[in-house]
């Protein structure tokens, strides 16, 4: 793959299937070290579940 293809498609973390796997796996290892961390994100997952 040359220097331009990959100019035309652009960074990786533009793409939002990428940034959603990448929140995911963070979600994932905060629920697994830091629980109640984790519980305490609840209404910032809510919050973006519902769309508002």
């Amino acid at each position: 793959m040359s220097s331009s293809t990959l100019s035309k498609k652009g960074p990786l973390l533009r793409c939002l299937y990428v940034q959603v796997i990448i929140c995911i796996a963070l979600g994932v290892v905060l629920g697994r070290f830091y629980p109640t961390v984790g519980a305490d994100m609840k209404p910032l997952g809510d919050g973006s579940a519902s769309g508002e």
